[in-house]
């Protein structure tokens, strides 16, 4: 049996497909259920709003998002529990607010990472809370207002009754990753290759 194949312009492992069954088969998903989104029609531009306006891109991104965040968190401690801290998808924030700007159909991606500055260990802490902000409409865009991507960076907050300081911003090709062809593994990777080779740049830098 071949272990690979073209998927239209995509070469898919196919033994990687069969475990990504196996994990989902095994955790009892039962396929009922739509992932993200159905593509509409909007327009005839070759830009994400043909396919998605802003409400179904930002639900989209929401779904990509959580998902992923499952199961990177699961194969992360399976397959790296020693480092699984120095390796966690929203760098062991408290709270991680996201936002979708959809400017002209091309959407822009950016991640806020806050940490309580009365912040308990990585290893004690409980889950991240993640919430979502589409054209900047979250709560703190008002109370904080700037004219850039990155209103919070290196600013102390407060919300919710805690007081976070948010030491990391940046941005996410979501282009390339939330509205590709296989958009999950993308994002997946994505993530992954970035934790994985900024933990090897600090050791170097550790080592050296």
């Amino acid at each position: 049996m071949p272990t690979n194949a073209f998927v239209g312009y995509e070469f898919v492992n196919l033994r990687f497909v069969c475990e990504c069954i196996d994990y989902l088969l095994n955790r009892g998903y039962k396929g009922d259920a739509e992932l993200y989104p159905p593509k509409g029609q909007y327009g005839n531009t070759g830009m994400v709003s043909d396919w998605y306006n802003s409400e179904t891109a930002f639900e989209k991104t929401k779904n990509i998002f959580s998902y992923v965040y499952a199961t990177y968190t699961d194969f992360i401690e399976k397959n790296f529990p020693y480092i699984k801290d120095k390796l966690d998808m929203y760098y062991n924030a408290d709270f991680v607010l996201i936002n979708l700007n959809y400017d002209r159909g091309w959407p822009i991606l950016t991640i806020n990472y806050f940490y309580r500055t009365n912040s308990i260990s990585p290893t004690l802490k409980t889950n991240t809370i993640v919430e979502f902000s589409l054209e900047q409409e979250h709560q703190l865009y008002k109370d904080y207002p700037a004219h850039s991507y990155f209103p919070f960076i290196e600013k102390t907050i407060k919300y919710n009754e805690q007081t976070y300081e948010c030491t990391r911003s940046h941005s996410f090709d979501s282009h390339k990753y939330l509205f590709g062809r296989t958009c999950l593994i993308d994002t997946f990777y994505a993530v992954f290759k970035e934790r994985l080779e900024e933990y090897i740049k600090n050791m170097q830098v550790i080592v050296a």
